[in-house]
């Protein structure tokens, strides 16, 4: 839930912003849905990949941003 509410939370910004910072944020969106309102249906085997293999780079476009901004 933790990764649903992170996609919640950043999804308060303008949307252009979050797709350039984020090609993928569609997707991005798609997986705060599923796990928000589907999680019955969800394959765990998916939300654990997208955790090792997808979260370290959204945090690192998320900790550079923040420098750059700062």
């Amino acid at each position: 839930m933790r990764m649903a509410a992170g996609i919640e939370a950043m999804s308060n910004l303008d949307r252009t912003y979050l797709e350039s910072l984020f090609n993928r944020w569609p997707h991005m969106w798609g997986m705060r849905n599923r796990l928000s309102h589907a999680y019955i249906l969800t394959d765990t085997t998916t939300v654990i990949e997208a955790a090792r293999n997808d979260l370290p780079g959204i945090v690192a476009i998320i900790r550079a941003e923040l420098d750059r901004l700062d």
